[in-house]
């Protein structure tokens, strides 16, 4: 459940007191999603033999906090329910779609593709679940990728208006010009050679006098 956020983003979490399923609330701020300003997001694990869910006190607080903002919900609530692939339903199953429904979140899951890799015993099945409370131009998918686990890598992509962070103008030196300012100009060469004979010269004709006293 924990939730990873880029270095160069904004971001705050908001704790909230734990019950039933293990959560984490994090408020991602940026202007490049919707016109909100943020995007709060709330990562959730449920254990297999979780007895008290609590998914309307959880999704109520978020939704609470965000008031208009967009939210995003997903984590591994191991909730069975045959609109995600299961062939039996658990309480937990029955609860949780109701409780997004009734909070008008949009599931982003597709049905046919499952999250999760089976056995030789049972079908691969999807405990790992997404909801998103607005209307944002976004996209769900399965990578592919499980790192060591059995449960895939998920890519859930959010496109805003723009999609580098502004960096600023980059500053070119003008070498040429600066040694310009910063050196003082040579001498020719013709005048620093004689320069330098005239000088070894003088100190000759002293050694020389000097010599002869």
């Amino acid at each position: 459940m924990a939730v990873l956020v880029r270095s160069n983003v904004a971001a705050t979490q908001h704790v909230t007191a734990q019950g039933g399923c293990e959560h984490t609330q994090v408020e991602i701020l940026t202007r490049e999603i919707g016109s909100s300003g943020s995007l709060f997001v709330m990562s959730e694990y449920c254990r297999p033999s979780q007895r008290q869910y609590e998914f309307e006190r959880i999704v109520n607080k978020v939704k609470g906090l965000a008031e208009t903002r967009p939210v995003l919900i997903l984590g591994d609530f191991n909730a069975p329910q045959t609109t995600w692939g299961y062939k039996f339903q658990f309480k937990s199953g029955k609860a949780l779609p109701k409780v997004m429904e009734d909070h008008e979140m949009a599931f982003l899951n597709e049905p046919d593709v499952t999250a999760r890799r089976g056995s030789s015993v049972a079908r691969d099945p999807t405990p790992d679940l997404s909801w998103l409370s607005s209307t944002l131009d976004v996209s769900w998918r399965r990578e592919g990728v499980y790192l060591g686990s059995d449960h895939s890598v998920i890519g859930i992509t959010i496109r805003g208006s723009r999609y580098r962070a502004v960096l600023g103008k980059a500053q070119i030196t003008d070498w040429d010009k600066m040694r310009k300012f910063t050196q003082e100009p040579e001498a020719p060469e013709e005048e620093s050679g004689q320069a330098e004979t005239q000088w070894t010269y003088t100190e000759w004709a002293m050694d020389q006098k000097n010599v002869l006293q």
